[in-house]
């Protein structure tokens, strides 16, 4: 779900420059998502690409895929207790309730 300290976190971590289109993107998703109850599960690496092909120039296949390993290896930080993270994550991409899957 979209929100300022998720796209605060994502911008500080280097992941993501265009925090708008991000923003705009994930509520997108998300009212996608809830207006079709029966899509169980979303491909959290897929979601990613979508973000970092339409508001990172991600130019091709690749370099989408490249940009939602970044994202995802940002956010996989603080749930493994390993590497730093910007102050600005310490809340954004907490395991308890995230939506997010690698």
């Amino acid at each position: 779900m979209d929100g300022t300290q998720l796209r605060t976190c994502l911008a500080d971590g280097g992941v993501i420059a265009n925090t708008a289109c991000l923003g705009t993107q994930l509520t997108a998703i998300n009212a996608y998502l809830a207006n079709h109850p029966e899509i169980e599960a979303l491909n959290g690496i897929g979601l990613w690409a979508k973000v970092g092909w339409q508001c990172e120039g991600g130019g091709n296949l690749d370099d989408a895929l490249g940009k939602a390993r970044q994202v995802l290896g940002l956010m996989v930080g603080p749930v493994e207790q390993q590497g730093t993270v910007p102050p600005s994550c310490s809340e954004a991409p907490r395991p308890a309730g995230a939506r997010w899957c690698q």
